[in-house]
């Protein structure tokens, strides 16, 4: 029995000496050859040999068992090695094959504005591996930055073609103006000036008209109320809240089927449109796109019509509330001239103005290169730190309902449906709209292993700490005595 402990105990060492290196050589192999190696047969037989070696110890080793502290630690091994091959690849695919779970042990989602998705890919954002029994969905996506002591510059920014590669090339200039004097504008021959500027200032309509979401019922009843995210109206008769989700200067869908997507393009208002959700007394939610130009998207209701009446700011005023500028110009080019106005808007950090169709350029193709820019816009732009952080506020629907909510940001993550999904990345398109990269991991055995963890710090506590000042206080009582 003496040389069967022994051997026991010389097995387990050996197995914590090989588990300290593979930890060692997993860390430089990387996420993905990690798990590969970790998950392959020989490693696979490894970790059912130390979890078998592990459980013999409490048979042979009776002072395990009689010992509180080394009762805890070698209970909490134990179940940090089945938590964590509970959790692994080839722990899920045997729960598949023996129980028929479909749980995916980890991947990635990419999530745009205003969509909802239950694809999850593979580490590449590539392939799809499985789907989720919900849906995921992000409501808002923001960035924090420091705050930086600069004020809102003037910048013109314009793609020209590379001759060579023939593709877009960047350039950025900032505008050192003056109230009332005249500059030129970079990447062109126009000049501007600038004839007012409000620090803190708030648009202004002609008959201080402003975007309405308009709704008439059956029996005729006009009721109207500011376009605004978050603004809602409750309807009494029928019992519907009306909600507006998203305000579209420039709506498009791209795609179509389930894969389509809705974007706001930046740029003039070419059709503005808002979101609107309608929650019926019943529970049933709706979604509709009401453009300016009056067609409404989505399951329309006979008993009320929903209108977008649209204005666009026809200048600004001081407002000290706003906190955000407004900038009256003068442009200048060959004969003729015009004033415009650039207002950064709430939620907002810059305000455009497209210059090739304001100053009438022609974009003329010969042989990959242009008589002007392929894109020249005039900024007003607020000068930002370094990113402080990122968050998501992300949404779970089952069955077209939302059941779970939460802002997430990194090591923060939204924990539903046996699965965390934790903020990877972020990024836009093209048209400027931003996704959200989440990284899906599987709480399969996870529990085992905090708890795991928290057996194997008590016992240490109770092993180096608590016992031996007990037994200090228990042999001060017998001296006393």
């Amino acid at each position: 029995m003496k040389q069967l402990r022994q051997i026991l105990l010389w097995a387990v060492l050996v197995g914590i000496g090989l588990l300290l290196v593979l930890s060692v050589l997993g860390s430089f192999l990387g996420d993905e050859r990690a798990r590969v190696l970790f998950n392959s047969i020989p490693l696979v037989v490894f970790w059912v040999l130390l979890l078998g070696l592990l459980s013999a110890g409490l048979i042979y080793f009776k002072r395990l068992i009689h010992s509180a502290g080394l009762l805890g630690i070698h209970l909490g091994s134990l179940l940090i090695l089945v938590g964590a091959m509970l959790g692994s690849d080839s722990g899920h695919s045997l729960a598949a094959m023996l129980f028929g779970s479909k749980k995916i042990p980890h991947g990635y989602m990419q999530i745009y504005e205003g969509q909802t998705s239950n694809r999850i890919l593979d580490s590449k954002g590539k392939t799809e591996i499985g789907k989720l029994p919900f849906s995921v969905g992000l409501k808002d996506f923001r960035i924090d930055y420091y705050e930086v002591d600069e004020p809102w510059r003037l910048i013109v920014e314009s793609a020209l073609v590379d001759k060579e590669s023939h593709k877009n090339k960047w350039l950025q200039e900032h505008i050192k103006w003056t109230e009332g004097q005249e500059v030129a504008i970079p990447f062109t021959q126009a000049r501007l000036e600038v004839l007012q500027y409000l620090e803190s200032a708030r648009p202004t309509y002609t008959g201080d008209t402003r975007p309405l979401l308009e709704i008439t019922q059956a029996d005729g009843q006009k009721s109207t109320f500011t376009a605004e995210v978050g603004q809602e109206l409750l309807l009494k008769d029928p019992q519907v809240r009306v909600e507006i989700m998203r305000i579209f200067s420039n709506l498009k869908v791209q795609g179509t089927g389930k894969g389509h997507k809705v974007i706001n393009v930046p740029g003039p208002p070419k059709n503005p449109a808002v979101q609107v959700k309608l929650e019926r007394a019943g529970g049933e939610t709706t979604y509709q796109y009401v453009y300016a130009h009056g067609q409404v998207h989505g399951q329309e209701d006979d008993e009320f019509k929903l209108r977008y009446v649209f204005a666009e700011p026809d200048g600004a005023e001081p407002d000290p509330n706003t906190g955000l500028p407004a900038m009256e110009i003068l442009i200048k080019y060959k004969d003729t001239s015009q004033r415009v106005w650039l207002i950064v808007h709430k939620n907002q950090t810059y305000a455009r103005l497209p210059l090739i169709g304001l100053l009438g350029l022609e974009q003329k193709d010969d042989h990959g290169e242009h008589a002007h820019p392929r894109q020249l816009s005039l900024y007003l732009a607020k000068m930002q730190g370094q990113i402080k952080d990122y968050k998501s506020d992300l949404v779970v629907q089952e069955e077209g309902h939302i059941v779970d909510s939460k802002t997430i940001e990194v090591n923060d993550p939204l924990h539903y449906g046996g699965y965390h999904f934790y903020q990877s990345s972020y990024g836009s398109n093209k048209a400027g709209q931003w996704y959200t990269g989440l990284s899906v991991t599987s709480d399969t055995g996870l529990a085992l292993v905090y708890i795991g963890f928290a057996l194997m710090a008590g016992g240490m506590f109770w092993l180096f700490w608590f016992k031996p000042i007990l037994v200090y206080l228990s042999k001060r009582r017998s001296d006393a005595s």
